[in-house]
């Protein structure tokens, strides 16, 4: 598997569920290593991908027990049972993304980072890399693309359709509309 995996699926496609499922056989694979997991905001995070990747994880075995035992809420961190580390925040704010050393790193609804007036475009997924170069582990991309030649000048179509277009090894992209 690629450096840079995408899923950019239709409506209700079960792109999130995917990503959630790479993840969490990434963390099952890899016991003591961190990862993170962001969102264009904090509370679609936890509504959505977190909800879905804790459980996941649950009907893994990767959690056992209360969840105050596994899930420190004030630090926003998971604690499976191999000794792995899951760091969730919004992507409100890229650079509170910085100081992890991660094995993968999933970015759900990405088409959503990164916009509105102060917004620096791709900053969050250059973030991410950096935050996987030392590991060269997994970014994960998830995300509503109803066309990409629609995207062009948005960061998304520069920085992984094209390349994924042109043959880079380092990316995967899977996309189909529901």
């Amino acid at each position: 598997i690629s450096r840079m995996l995408s899923v950019f699926l239709g409506v209700q496609s079960g792109k999130t569920v995917a990503c959630a499922l790479r993840l969490s056989k990434l963390v099952q694979d890899n016991p003591g290593k961190k990862f993170g997991i962001t969102a264009p905001n904090l509370p679609h995070l936890k509504r959505v991908p977190l909800a879905i990747f804790i459980e996941i994880i649950k009907l893994w075995g990767l959690v056992e027990g209360k969840e105050e035992n596994w899930h420190n809420k004030t630090e926003k961190v998971l604690f499976p049972a191999n000794g792995a580390k899951i760091y969730y925040v919004g992507a409100e704010d890229p650079e509170s993304l910085k100081g992890l050393t991660l094995k993968a790193f999933w970015a759900d609804e990405a088409q959503l980072l990164d916009v509105g007036e102060n917004a620096i475009p791709g900053r969050t997924y250059e973030v991410m890399k950096q935050r996987t170069t030392v590991e060269r582990g997994q970014v994960i991309i998830s995300g509503l693309i109803p066309n990409p030649s629609e995207l062009a000048g948005h960061w998304l179509y520069e920085e992984i359709f094209l390349p994924s277009q042109k043959g880079d090894k380092d990316f995967s992209l899977f996309q189909f509309h529901s």
